[in-house]
């Protein structure tokens, strides 16, 4: 499988953006209370983010919280959704991920380093620069 690189952080502050919208939660809001349908909100992002294919370690990072808090998120979401599919978290669910599950853009993920280094060309990135930057690529790649 081709590795695909992807910025979390710039997905993450997309999906609060929607999230925000949908609910009528401020961003503040989602973050920083414990209120149910807030947390429902959270758990949508994070299992959204993973079911994008982004880490537990990224996505923990960009919550400021643990990987075992996200690896719980997914599993307490996954399990409502699963075992109560009329449940406030499965309607929410139902709601966010309707929104959010469009087609990506190129422009979010890179399928190939063929793509990375046809991008520092087409951006006047020098020479000497870029067999550097394919060789730190490919070592993530691998």
């Amino acid at each position: 499988m081709e590795a695909k690189y992807y910025n979390t952080e710039k997905r993450f502050l997309e999906l609060v953006q929607i999230a925000s919208s949908l609910s009528g939660f401020s961003k503040d809001e989602l973050f920083h209370t414990r209120k149910h349908p807030n947390i429902i909100w959270r758990f949508s992002i994070i299992l959204t983010l993973r079911n994008e294919g982004h880490t537990y370690p990224n996505i923990a990072a960009v919550f400021r919280k643990s990987h075992a808090t996200i690896i719980h998120s997914c599993e307490a979401m996954r399990d409502a959704i699963m075992y109560n599919p009329s449940s406030e978290y499965a309607r929410i669910w139902k709601m966010f991920n309707s929104t959010v599950t469009e087609p990506l853009s190129d422009k979010r993920f890179v399928t190939s380093t063929s793509q990375i280094e046809s991008w520092l060309t087409d951006n006047n990135v020098p020479e000497e620069l870029i067999g550097g930057l394919m060789k730190s690529v490919q070592s993530i790649a691998l």
